[in-house]
């Protein structure tokens, strides 16, 4: 980062929160979603700043703020974030360029590389993401979406790549987009529910002994279903590089999931397609890139679902 945006970020956190004087501004990684800078201030205070691109909807950002200070009233481990100073503005600040700025506390842990992880690393995981899917189910997203809507947002995406994103669409092949277009749409599922939407080793910061302190990257936070989350955790843990299922790990982590949720048979084929579409949309519109692997999963989504099912089946 050079010293002109150093500068002039920090200069918005000082108009824009009442947190005192930053002495001390520094890039880290936490999360793969937005730009994140720990600051330090004169008060002696820790916060981390996360810089949100342009491409992320401001309202989704507000609701995330609500959400996470709820789930934080609860209990469960998410940094706290700051209001800004402005009574109109809620939780975000105008960054440059159209970008987003929210604060919240520093949160305490580091990120452990998938590779790392044991299998109790995997089941404390299982626990915690069944504990959060309880607390989501209280919650509904600020606006209830449809697979029809969320195959309509595909299909205007895929006519209209955002600036700059017109490779994903040409990358991926124009018969395989279609035929998600027509699984979201014949998916008979009301998304009524959240889930987090981006569980990542970068988004998990732990303790010395390996205990989950905070989960961080709450920006695509969405109306869905929950076992999208499960998806998540199964390709980023539970998939070697070669694509190879990792299966004592999936078990691990499924068997401790179900311990606290009540139900045997998830829809796994209509969560993969789900969390296809809200992957490729995500692409598409500028907030990410694709996930390792996405061109195998669009082309056979049924094979990934059946590595899900067979794992929890051996439960």
């Amino acid at each position: 980062m050079d010293d002109r945006t150093a500068y002039l970020l920090n200069g918005l956190v000082e108009r824009h929160y009442d947190i005192g004087r930053v002495l001390r501004f520094r890039k880290i990684k936490r999360g793969r979603q937005a730009e994140c800078f720990e600051l330090l201030t004169a008060g002696q205070q820790e916060f981390l700043l996360l810089l949100f691109p342009a491409a992320f909807d401001a309202a989704q950002l507000q609701y995330t703020g609500d959400l996470t200070a709820r789930l934080g009233a609860a209990g469960f481990p998410v940094p706290k974030t700051i209001h800004a100073s402005s009574p109109d503005t809620g939780w975000l600040a105008a960054g440059p360029q159209g970008s987003h700025l929210m604060l919240s506390t520093q949160p305490q842990g580091q990120p452990l590389e998938a590779g790392a992880w044991s299998t109790q690393n995997l089941s404390h995981l299982g626990l915690r993401l069944a504990w959060l899917h309880k607390l989501l189910s209280q919650q509904r997203p600020s606006t209830a979406v449809t697979s029809m809507d969320l195959a309509r947002q595909l299909q205007n995406l895929v006519e209209n790549p955002a600036p700059g994103r017109e490779g994903v669409k040409a990358a991926l092949k124009t018969k395989q987009l279609q035929q998600l277009i027509a699984q979201l749409v014949d998916i008979s599922v009301e998304c009524t529910h959240c889930w987090h939407g981006a569980l990542t080793p970068e988004a998990i910061l732990l303790d010395a002994d390996h205990q989950i302190m905070s989960i961080l990257d709450w920006g695509y936070c969405q109306a869905g279903l929950t076992y999208e989350d499960v998806v998540d955790v199964f390709l980023n843990w539970c998939v070697d590089t070669d694509g190879q299922i990792r299966s004592p790990e999936a078990q691990t982590f499924l068997q401790a999931y179900f311990s606290l949720q009540n139900t045997n048979g998830p829809p796994w084929h209509s969560a993969v397609v789900l969390w296809t579409g809200h992957r490729l949309i995500a692409a598409l519109s500028g907030r990410a890139g694709l996930p390792r692997g996405f061109a195998t999963i669009l082309e056979n989504p049924h094979f990934l679902s059946a590595a899900i099912t067979i794992c929890q089946s051996k439960l």
